[in-house]
């Protein structure tokens, strides 16, 4: 059985515009902090921009490194803008002043998303500077100036989960009205973050059962979801990533575009996975071409992996985030943490 037919357009586009970055977290998983060789120019971006529009893409994520540390995000969102795309900001909140969310809203944003970390302690231990305050005042200073949608994203290993039910109250009481998700914290090899602080299968379960009982408790004031890497196919607690699990959407849903103009199907995938360069060939050529994305649109039964292969739910699944199943275990279609495999297995 093969994977699902492509969609016309992707429905999730993440553009990393730049590497640049005013910090040096150690969950980085590009290790940005200064730009990348060769980043796309303001021409070459706006042409992007204009690409975007004509595949068909209705929304795209501006991202880093940190996007606001490149002077032309504000044109570059205009543009996508003017062009019938919504665009939105992945920020660590530092430079989102009164001023830059002026910029935002007058370059038609309509989403924020801000990393936090747990709590002060632990998102300052991550962040490497005292940045809590002014990344909770960026959500909480969208929302008053109007930002239709704000995110909160939070990557939970060992060092932070306990900070976790701090952090929900502190989002509650601060910031109603957002959505809070959370994933796992991808540590490739050559990582500022120490491999060993990974989660585990404990971990894994407790995080789920965690954002089980805080869906519940947030009801109505904020919204709570697990991530990509949060399920699969279980009977227990559900979907927890806000829809049905089809399988990992890379190359079939979602699009990654790298800061020199890598194209991938998902920006968390390794550069190795590529497919080409929007200075070599358009994006809408990319993505129609049959032969690109191989690991999603040729995918067969034969190619789960490890404790993924012969799973009831392989043809669905088709083992878990790509992504994550490429850092645990070095090779794609093999999810190291699944629901399903938990509950069957007791």
């Amino acid at each position: 059985m093969s994977a699902p037919a492509p969609l016309a357009a992707p429905t999730t586009v993440l553009w990393e515009i730049t590497r640049a970055c005013n910090l040096r977290c150690r969950h980085c998983l590009t290790r940005s902090g200064r730009p990348a060789p060769d980043e796309l120019s303001t021409g070459e971006a706006l042409r992007v921009c204009d690409e975007l529009a004509e595949l068909g893409v209705r929304a795209v994520a501006l991202m880093g490194g940190e996007p606001l540390v490149r002077p032309d995000w504000a044109e570059l969102a205009a543009r996508l803008h003017a062009r019938g795309v919504a665009p939105g900001l992945v920020t660590n909140g530092l430079l989102l002043d009164n001023d830059a969310l002026d910029r935002a809203l007058a370059a038609g944003v309509n989403q924020v998303v801000v990393g936090l970390d747990g709590d002060e302690r632990a998102h300052e231990a991550i962040r490497g500077r005292r940045t809590f305050g002014r990344a909770l005042d960026a959500v909480v200073r969208a929302g008053r100036a109007g930002v239709r949608h704000r995110m909160v994203v939070t990557s939970v290993h060992r060092e932070n989960a306990a900070a976790l039910p701090a952090l929900r109250e502190l989002l509650l009481e601060r910031a109603p009205g957002i959505t809070w998700a959370l994933n796992f914290t991808s540590i490739p090899e050559g990582s500022r973050m120490d491999r060993a602080l990974r989660a585990d299968a404990e971990l894994f379960r407790r995080t789920v059962e965690f954002v089980v009982e805080s869906r519940q408790r947030s009801r109505g004031r904020i919204e709570v979801t697990g991530s990509h890497d949060m399920g699969y196919c279980s009977t227990r607690f559900g979907e927890l990533s806000g829809g049905p699990w089809r399988g990992c959407p890379a190359g079939l849903e979602t699009l990654g575009i790298g800061a020199s103009g890598a194209i991938k199907g998902c920006l968390t995938l390794p550069d190795r996975l590529a497919e080409a360069n929007v200075r070599d060939r358009p994006l809408a050529d990319v993505w129609r071409d049959p032969q690109a994305f191989h690991y999603a649109r040729r995918f067969r039964l034969a190619d789960l992996r490890g404790a993924c292969a012969g799973c009831e739910h392989g043809a669905l699944c088709r083992g878990g985030c790509l992504e994550v199943s490429l850092e645990r275990s070095g090779e794609p279609h093999h999810a190291p943490f699944c629901l399903h495999r938990m509950e069957r297995d007791g």
